[in-house]
């Protein structure tokens, strides 16, 4: 049987390797090994879109790095970079070759690196000033880059830096083995979904028998419908289920679609089609789970079926929640899911990142998602939240206030630690907070991934990032803008119905909470 070829990508400058050629070398030693080198004016070809290819690369199992100061000036090869390290597992995946005697080491470099892309960043937004946002909507974007890169230049150097790297002398001497052996020894690259099964030529020819893999999206619709479909299989959920489908069948009907029988998988399925297809209403909501709630728990409406159900109360209503803290996940934009994933990895350590969200439960919902949980959607103070989403209802441009900054510290300290404070804290205070924090995480019985949920408008200025940033990594707790009103974001990664979801799902919690 054949197996698949290793492919490693090769992120570089051209000037860079018009001067040096180590592409060059570095392809004609992969190609020794059975390695393919793949690059950008070896794949690319006349009318190919430039920065498809570089989203492809970023997304790389291996990718070799070839940083110069050209590299690290040029929009593009950062842009790639900065991809790349978004994708997540960063260090196991790229593999850096220095060139040109760029000194990383150096603190004085590495600011002035990141000076030189906030220049380039003020200034070519300057000049867009002078046009409206929408004739030049694309331009906004790619100085949105430049936004990036200033914001992260520093993060990515630092953490180059403090990698142990091969002088270029010594590894162009030793034919790069030090690079080229640790890809050698790692497991096959992943075959493209549209490759064919070598072993099996019939196969290869039968499209019926083809297998491609699942999209972002498909993966994580499935994990949802099997989390719902586990919770109806239970037996105390026997007569709660077949309400649940009554009720379903019910909207099924209006969205010109077939009832399902009293099947935990088939009612899984359309419960999601169901709510993706139901529009601003909610029907899922607003109707199915509602009713189904009533039927079983109130005395008066529920006659029969409340008799069957009291006994299980407790188990139904915990079923019910569970259900629906999976279910409205299938309504986050896949698109926006997927950023979000690139962003953070699982243990939520990014710092700060922005979502088109316009409420706090939007916010719980991507977090959810972004972890594999339910949504730990809880009802208080006029609004939907998560229970561990610590919302801050300030600007954080106030926080150059030092009384203002200290009230922050307490809101968070207040929603994690087992004792309110009243005044500022401490500097062992901030330490207990932020080992509380960590601590949380590590409990896998019952992980706390608290994160700050800040609700803010500005007007152009970008400074808060920086106030954001700085102030939370005193605490490594990641903070999520939200409410953003500047281009497209007002649409919001709901589809148009935000409000009404978290409208339907607040009615929908204060109907629950009158049984528990």
């Amino acid at each position: 049987m054949t197996t698949a070829i290793k492919k490693v990508f090769v992120s570089y400058s051209w000037r860079v390797e018009h001067d040096t050629g180590i592409v060059d070398t570095l392809e004609l030693l992969c190609k020794a090994r059975d390695i393919q080198l793949v690059r950008d004016n070896n794949v690319l070809q006349h009318g190919d879109l430039i920065r498809d290819f570089m989203d492809h690369l970023a997304g790389g199992e291996h990718v070799i790095t070839v940083f110069s100061d050209a590299y690290f000036k040029s929009t593009w090869c950062m842009y790639e970079l900065l991809t790349t390290w978004q994708r997540g597992n960063f260090k196991d995946r790229t593999y850096p070759i220095l060139v040109d005697g760029i000194n990383l080491q150096d603190s004085k470099y590495r600011t002035d690196l990141t000076e030189f892309w906030k220049k380039k960043y003020a200034s070519e937004k300057q000049n867009l000033k002078k046009h409206e946002p929408e004739d030049v909507k694309d331009e906004y974007d790619r100085v949105d880059i430049y936004r990036d890169i200033y914001q992260k230049i520093n993060k990515l150097l630092n953490f180059a830096a403090n990698r142990l790297t091969t002088p270029l002398d010594q590894l162009n001497a030793q034919h790069y083995i030090q690079i080229l052996d640790k890809i050698s020894s790692l497991k096959n690259g992943i075959k493209d979904s549209t490759d064919t099964d070598e072993s099996n030529p019939a196969k290869g020819t039968d499209k019926k028998n083809s297998r491609t893999t699942p999209k972002f999206q498909d993966k994580y619709i499935q994990v949802i419908q099997k989390h719902i479909a586990d919770a109806l299989s239970v037996e105390s959920m026997a007569v709660c289920k077949q309400v649940l489908c009554a009720e379903l069948n019910t909207v099924l009907v209006m969205l010109k679609r077939e009832k399902v029988e009293c099947n935990s998988k088939d009612i899984a399925e359309n419960l999601v089609f169901a709510l993706q297809h139901g529009g601003k209403n909610c029907p899922v909501i607003n109707k199915v789970l509602t009713n189904t709630v009533v039927r079983c728990l109130d005395k008066e409406k529920g006659g029969l079926t409340f008799e069957k159900s009291i006994p299980h109360r407790k188990d139904i209503i915990d079923k019910i929640e569970l259900i629906l803290g999976y279910l409205v996940l299938s309504l986050v934009d896949e698109d926006d899911a997927r950023d979000v994933s690139d962003w953070l990895n699982d243990n939520l350590d990014g710092f700060y990142f922005e979502l088109r969200v316009r409420t706090v439960g939007g916010v719980e919902l991507f977090i959810a998602r972004q972890q594999e949980r339910k949504a730990a959607i809880t009802y208080g103070d006029g609004y939907i939240t998560g229970k561990h989403l610590i919302f801050i209802d300030t600007d954080p441009l106030s926080w150059h206030d030092q009384v203002r900054l200290d009230e922050v510290k307490r809101i968070i300290w207040n929603n994690i630690m087992d004792d309110e404070r009243e005044q500022s804290l401490d500097e062992d205070e901030l330490e207990r907070l932020k080992a509380k924090i960590n601590t949380m995480r590590e409990i896998d019985h019952d992980p706390k991934n608290y994160c700050v949920a800040i609700k803010f408008e500005d007007g152009g200025d970008d400074s808060y990032r920086t106030i954001c940033e700085n102030f939370l990594m005193q605490l490594e707790i990641p903070l999520v803008r939200f409410g953003i009103k500047d281009k497209d974001v007002t649409q919001s990664s709901f589809g148009g119905i935000e409000f009404n979801l978290m409208s339907a799902i607040e009615e929908f919690l204060k109907t629950i909470n009158k049984y528990t």
